[in-house]
Formats: structure tokens, C-alpha cells, sequence
């Protein structure tokens, strides 16, 4: 009976290390679909404050830049949370990521690597943990 039980997590195992990572690829492709990919330069047009009312942070004021660019002649604007006016000033050259099938949605952030970034780290974390309980089950049946 214990062989059979460790035949079918070794098996559920193996099923896992396939499903994974096809999980992962059907999430970037999905990710390059929609997300902002395309690599362009903006200029900085000036900084926005708000303040955060919360228990532990009472009346804390946060930042975030605005930006203009132009994309296939147009010119659009945007807004980045990692724009800073300590660390970046008024008419600086940054680049941004846009969607060029939706050029008005913008990022300073590459979305798609934001996305194969994290998946690259779950993946990492099952895979340890999926080797770690296939071993585990093996010791355990193996020394009874």
C-alpha cells in the first residue's frame, strides 16, 4: 500500500512540474498581450502630492510624477508612483513602457517583466517545495 501511495505523489509531482510551468508561459503570453511592452522616452512635466490617512501613517504625504510622451505622432500624458521629486526634476528624460496596441496606457514600470519576474519566483517555490515533499514521502514510507 505504501509503494502505491508514493507512486502517486511521485506522479503527482512530475504532473505538477509540467502543469507549472505551462501555467507560467500561458501568464506571460497573456502578459505581453496586454501589457505595456514597448519601451519609449518621456519628459517629466512636474509632481503631484496626496496624503495617506491611515493608523499607522497618520497624514503621510506620497508623490507621484507626471510625464509627457509621443507615440506615432501623438503626443499623450501620463502619471508614475516611482517618480520622485527628490530623485528626478521637471523636463528629465525617462523611460516609460506603453501599450503600443492602447499608446494612451503607460508605465514606469515594465509590466511584463514585473509579471515573468514573480512567476519565475513561484515557479522556483513550488518546485522546492513539490522536491521536498516527494522526498519527504519517500523517507517516510521507505523507513516503515
Amino acid at each position: 500500500m505504501g509503494s502505491i501511495l508514493v507512486t502517486i505523489f511521485i506522479y503527482g509531482a512530475i504532473a505538477s512540474m509540467i502543469i507549472v510551468p505551462l501555467i507560467i508561459v500561458f501568464f506571460i503570453i497573456q502578459a505581453d498581450k496586454k501589457g505595456c511592452t514597448l519601451e519609449i522616452e518621456a519628459t517629466i512635466t512636474g509632481f503631484k502630492s496626496f496624503t495617506v490617512y491611515d493608523l499607522d501613517h497618520p497624514n503621510m504625504e506620497n508623490y507621484y510624477g507626471t510625464y509627457t510622451y509621443t507615440y506615432n505622432g501623438k503626443q499623450y500624458n501620463g502619471e508614475g508612483s516611482g517618480l520622485l521629486p527628490w530623485k528626478h526634476h521637471v523636463g528629465q528624460r525617462i523611460l516609460i513602457y506603453i501599450n503600443p496596441n492602447k499608446p494612451w496606457k503607460s508605465s514606469t514600470y515594465k509590466q511584463f517583466q514585473r509579471l515573468v519576474n514573480r512567476n519565475i519566483i513561484i515557479f522556483i517555490l513550488c518546485f522546492i517545495f513539490m522536491i521536498l515533499f516527494v522526498f519527504g514521502i519517500g523517507f517516510l514510507f521507505g523507513n516503515s
